[in-house]
């Protein structure tokens, strides 16, 4: 039988009932997940072929195969045509969902969103499943993946979306880097359901722009302050939304956050003051890094915070750096299970060297890009191995869907200015039924651009709480 929904759960479908196009800006951990199935249940027709695609990250879209089986009624998920795309099998991954048999039962297909910026297979399954379907639902989860309207994936959505009889999306937090981040995902539930005829116009009313050179010809239009008009914008939302922030749902324990400094070595401290003035450093003997952008410049500058240094050729160098260490110290401290976030792929591969060589083999799972044949396993032995404490991932990939509640603490090893990498990341070890404090740590080393790093996304923090509603948020900052 499927679990039944929570008071906020039932709630937030009545809200979407009946109409066309709707989002569901629920935290995470607060199940809107089933929220989107049950909704799909009760108000399609399920018994006459309703479809559903969902459209999710590459990092979480496989998490959907699980929810169904938890949430599908028994009646529906013995008839349900169930199809999830596979990049290695092709369009023969979802060829059962596609054939024009049995067009009574019920069709699902599942597809990570990556896959529709290239491969023409996806986009043209997706359409014919929409086209050949009854009255089908399409859903995308972590719905900032399409904020970007002029990026392909969200030029491909939006050739698809007409095709759907509803829409739904699926965010915690939909405006991860601005307010302006809305437009592209409310425009996929409906155009112009928010009342504007462009994105132009959109932009005009709650924000002063400006184009900003990155290089050669090519520039960007960045905002440089918003307008009062900022603040009528969740009115405009809110007929077509549910919000649910996680501690309004249950009696969820405080998070606990904690900054752990950490002293850069005198080599570090060297290079890094160099490379802050000059923007150049020596590394050895004529051997060089050097930044001829900004953005460049704090890259090599987080590097060099985190223990590495990329020369003007191109290779990597390590340099002398007391964060492993510290880290080390933190996990002794800690008797429980702990989740280590890494902003590099060489951090983690260093980390996890280093935590197998203090706490023994099989002490650490890993969840990043480099290990994408083995990562379903590696979550599956970190939720049921009490021997498996640390779980070293990357937020770009196991930031979204993972449910790694055994875990009381959370330690971002770096952080990147990526507010909605931290906010999904930070409810990994998050769950409704938890009743352990988590402490998050986070390190830093002062004067740096780790700071810089960490005031820019409580910028974005403060702007997204205005935009919907919601009170002001306690956080490291």
């Amino acid at each position: 039988m499927p679990f039944p929904p929570y008071a906020h759960q039932v709630e937030a479908c009545q809200r979407s009932a009946g109409k066309e196009a709707f989002a569901y800006l629920m935290a995470m951990r607060t199940g809107k997940t089933k929220v989107t199935i049950d909704d799909w249940q009760q108000t399609s027709d399920v018994r006459r072929g309703a479809g559903l695609l969902v459209v999710a990250p590459a990092g979480s879209y496989r998490v959907w195969e699980t929810e169904l089986q938890k949430h599908l009624e028994p009646n529906v998920l013995d008839r349900a045509i169930i199809s999830t795309w596979d990049s290695k099998d092709g369009i023969s991954s979802i060829e059962p969902v596609l054939a024009r048999k049995d067009k009574s039962r019920p069709r699902i297909l599942i597809a990570n969103v990556e896959a529709f910026s290239t491969v023409d297979a996806i986009r043209q399954g997706c359409a014919h499943f929409l086209q050949e379907t009854r009255h089908p639902t399409f859903a995308v989860d972590e719905s900032t993946t399409i904020k970007n309207w002029d990026a392909n994936r969200a030029k491909t959505i939006r050739i698809l979306r007409p095709m759907a009889a509803r829409t739904r999306i699926l965010s915690g937090l939909p405006t991860p880097r601005s307010p302006l981040d809305i437009w592209g995902q409310f425009e996929f539930l409906k155009p112009g359901l928010l009342n504007f005829v462009s994105y132009k116009a959109f932009e005009d009313r709650y924000a002063v722009v400006r184009h900003m050179r990155v290089g050669g010809n090519y520039s960007i239009r960045v905002p440089v302050r918003y307008k009062d008009t900022i603040e009528e914008l969740w009115e405009k939302l809110s007929p077509h939304s549910y919000r649910k922030r996680l501690e309004e749902c249950a009696d969820v324990p405080d998070k606990l956050y904690v900054t752990r400094e950490v002293e850069m070595t005198p080599q570090q401290e060297r290079m890094y003051r160099e490379m802050e003035a000059e923007a150049t450093t020596e590394l050895g003997d004529d051997i060089y890094m050097s930044a001829q952008q900004r953005v460049t410049l704090n890259l090599r500058l987080h590097q060099l915070c985190c223990g590495w240094a990329t020369d003007e050729a191109g290779n990597v160098h390590e340099v002398p750096t007391n964060r492993p260490q510290e880290l080390l110290n933190l996990l002794e401290e800690h008797d429980g299970k702990a989740i280590v976030w890494c902003s590099y792929a060489r951090d983690l591969q260093r980390i996890v060297t280093m935590i197998e060589r203090q706490f023994g083999p099989g002490s650490t799972a890993q969840f990043w890009g480099g290990n994408k044949p083995t990562r379903e396993e590696d979550s599956r032995r970190f939720k049921g191995d009490d021997a498996c404490r640390f779980m070293v991932a990357t937020p770009g990939a196991g930031g979204r869907g993972r449910d790694w509640s055994e875990a009381s603490l959370i330690v971002y090893y770096s952080n990147a200015d990526n507010l909605e990498h931290r906010d999904q990341s930070e409810e990994r070890a998050s769950s409704v039924a938890k009743r352990d404090r988590v402490t998050i740590v986070d390190f830093a080393t002062r004067n740096t651009v780790e700071w810089k790093i960490i005031y820019a996304m409580r910028r974005k923090m403060d702007l997204a709480t205005v935009v919907l509603g919601d009170p002001p948020r306690e956080w490291v900052v």
